[in-house]
């Protein structure tokens, strides 16, 4: 049975996260949405799109709402009438009552829109379960760039010490330096090249936690993410970002209209403390031959008056007041510590980007002139090369941090939030200009 409300999520995913739900979500078998070129790598934007157009465990909620929307069908439907046959055995006469519920008249608007309610409800909880996809989708896609990102400092530090190394060999052979002195470059560059091979299976295993996300089954070479974020989230003091919360998260919305379809059926327990019944009796064969007239029946509310049902709906209301209240202390709580970790890893960037990284890459051009004049061992360059790669990973950790915890304010949030302040560049290459450097020297040597 279609459902009324699909479009709505849709239409609202679509404002929040700036892609909509494919016609066919979690049962398209890998549909790529319009307007996706993968060839140029997986932006975080594309990987959300491709998700909410494939993500099975999406599907199976969103299937949920033509299951409500059924059943708000069922709530408005008047049940059948019931019917008495007595058939004529022997000396019993034909006999018949047919009966039909009244109460169901002015019982029926109220049973309906608590089932009204709880549709709507159930669409805001899948626009919240849209939000968590797409934040399950950037995280893995953070992490995606982080692995990506490793991978290659790895590999560039590996060709750095595999250089060094061969300099330090031939300086062993030249009777330059001690043998102690030589292992220590070789056992440097076997740990290297362990890390990059870790780094390689960290590669897979982030695209496989991706892959999974996505929905679609794409090869290795079309799940590498790009668009590492260089804007900043627009900043603003917590309180204001607390407010922005409570007024747009859809699941807090779903709670309030959970707790007026509460209402409504303590409404309906409360006047349903008796049946109420039209009926129809019939013989056939009394004095005048055929005979007929009205009937009702009705429960007599003196033991039951329905108030075992009335006190379930009670505590139904009050428990969803409490859900509201724990809900909106969780609320305000995500918010506050992905601005508190959003605030930490910028500012991890920042002294990378102003004081360590620029630092560091003075002192490597010191060593790298002082090397080049014979003033300095080549131990110098290799302590500060290392430290170059290390404050690069540390920055590296940093950006995804960042990423991570941007992801998780706008989904505490609900709604994607306003950028600015680019990032400026990290450098890269500037590691395998040292390889260089030294593999030139040892060519030389």
């Amino acid at each position: 049975m279609p459902c009324s409300q699909r479009p709505i999520v849709s239409a609202e995913l679509q404002t929040r996260v700036g892609t909509s739900l494919g016609s066919n979500c979690g049962l398209s078998n890998g549909a790529i949405p319009p307007g996706l070129d993968l060839s140029d790598g997986l932006t975080e934007d594309e990987a959300v799109a491709i998700a909410l157009w494939n993500n099975a465990a999406l599907g199976e909620l969103l299937a949920r709402l033509g299951i409500s929307r059924a059943q708000l069908y069922e709530a408005g439907l008047f049940s059948d009438p019931q019917l008495v046959l007595l058939l004529p055995v022997g000396p019993k006469q034909l006999e018949f009552t047919a009966y039909q519920a009244i109460d169901e008249i002015w019982l029926r608007p109220i049973r309906r829109r608590a089932a009204e309610l709880d549709l709507c409800q159930l669409a805001k909880q899948m626009i919240q379960n849209g939000l968590n996809t797409a934040r399950d989708v950037r995280l893995a896609h953070a992490n995606l760039v982080l692995a990506q990102r490793q991978m290659a400092l790895s590999e560039e530090s590996l060709s750095l010490r595999d250089s060094i190394q061969g300099l330090a060999n031939q300086r062993l052979d030249a009777g330059d330096i001690s043998e102690l002195e030589a292992n220590t470059t070789r056992i440097d560059s076997l740990t290297a090249k362990a890390m990059a091979a870790s780094a390689v299976h960290d590669v897979v295993l982030a695209q496989e936690q991706l892959r999974t996300l996505l929905g679609v089954d794409l090869p290795n070479d079309q799940i590498l993410a790009v668009g590492e974020s260089d804007e900043l989230i627009q900043s603003t003091d917590k309180e204001a970002m607390v407010q922005l919360a409570l007024s747009m998260r859809p699941d807090l919305r779903a709670v309030e209209i959970r707790k007026a379809a509460a209402c409504r059926r303590l409404e309906l327990a409360k006047k349903q403390f008796m049946r109420l019944e039209g009926g129809y009796d019939a013989n056939g064969s009394g004095k005048n031959g055929f005979e007929s007239g009205p009937a009702f029946r009705m429960t007599l509310p003196i033991f039951n008056r329905n108030r075992g049902q009335v006190a379930i709906a009670e505590a139904a209301v009050e428990q969803v007041d409490r859900q509201y209240a724990a809900l909106r202390d969780q609320i305000e709580l995500e918010v506050r510590t992905a601005m508190t970790q959003l605030d930490q890893a910028n500012e991890q960037v920042k002294l990378f980007d102003q004081e360590v990284l620029p630092a560091l890459r003075e002192a490597q051009e010191l060593s790298r002139r002082n090397y080049e004049n014979g003033g300095v061992p080549y131990f110098l360059v290799l302590q500060t090369t290392t430290q170059f790669v290390d404050a690069q990973q540390r920055r590296a950790l940093a950006m995804a941090s960042s990423s991570r915890a941007e992801a998780e304010l706008e989904r505490a949030v609900g709604q994607r939030l306003p950028r600015l302040n680019v990032r400026p560049d990290e450098g890269d290459g500037e590691i395998a200009q040292f390889a260089d450097l030294i593999h030139r020297e040892a060519s030389g040597f």
